[in-house]
C-alpha cells in the first residue's frame, strides 16, 4: 500500500471527505537524500484536526463575524449600554490622568473627583489608587511590537 493510499484509508476511518484533504502525492522512488548531501530533501506532511464529540453532528463553533459597522466606514457605530458605560469610564480615566501634574497627591486627585461629583468620598480614593497603580504598571512594562 502506498503512502497516498494509506492517507486516503485513514481519512475514510475518521470520516473526512477526501476532497477536503487536498492533493496527496506519493513519495519519490528510491532512497531519500541525506541532509549532508547537496541534493534537496523532500518530505511530505499530512495533518488533520479531530474534535471529540458524539458523532458527526459535533462541529467547531463558527468564527465570529465582525459587525457591518467595523467593515464599512459610512455606517453609524451603535451605542449599546455596555459601550456607553465603558465610554463614561474612559472619560473619568482621562480626567483623572489629566489631574496628574506632579504636584497633586492621590488624596488631592480623589478630592477633585468628589468635588466634581463624579464619585462619592468613600469610593474616590480607592478608585484613584487602582487607576494610578494600573497607570504605573503600564509605564513600567516594556512595549510589545
Amino acid at each position: 500500500m502506498s503512502i497516498a493510499q494509506a492517507v486516503v484509508a485513514l481519512a475514510a476511518l475518521v470520516a473526512v471527505p477526501v476532497g477536503l484533504m487536498g492533493p496527496v502525492a506519493a513519495a519519490p522512488p528510491g532512497p531519500a537524500p541525506t541532509p549532508a548531501s547537496r541534493n534537496a530533501r523532500h518530505e511530505q506532511l499530512v495533518t488533520w484536526r479531530a474534535v471529540r464529540g458524539s458523532g458527526a453532528s459535533v462541529v467547531p463553533p463558527p468564527h465570529a463575524v465582525l459587525p457591518p459597522w467595523l467593515g464599512r466606514s459610512d455606517l453609524p457605530v451603535p451605542l449599546s449600554a455596555e459601550v456607553s458605560s465603558r465610554v463614561l469610564a474612559m472619560r473619568v480615566y482621562a480626567f483623572v490622568a489629566s489631574l496628574v501634574d506632579g504636584e497633586r497627591s492621590l488624596r488631592d486627585i480623589a478630592d477633585v473627583l468628589v468635588r466634581e461629583r463624579l464619585m462619592t468620598a468613600d469610593e474616590a480614593e480607592p478608585a484613584v489608587r487602582s487607576f494610578l497603580q494600573r497607570l504605573h504598571d503600564e509605564t513600567q512594562s516594556p512595549v510589545r511590537p
